[in-house]
């Protein structure tokens, strides 16, 4: 990952509810879930 993409970069989610907007910078998720950043990259190129 270059520049400053460990600090800048988030991944959004949401619960369903009000107010349930959920946001994970992409340092934490690679220390908790490394497979998801990868899946997450792949899902994304897809049509």
């Amino acid at each position: 990952v270059t520049g400053n993409k460990l600090e800048d970069k988030y991944y959004y989610r949401h619960s369903g509810y009000p107010g349930g907007l959920k946001e994970i910078k992409l340092r934490d998720q690679l220390e908790k879930h490394p497979d998801r950043v990868i899946k997450q990259a792949v899902w994304g190129m897809l049509p």
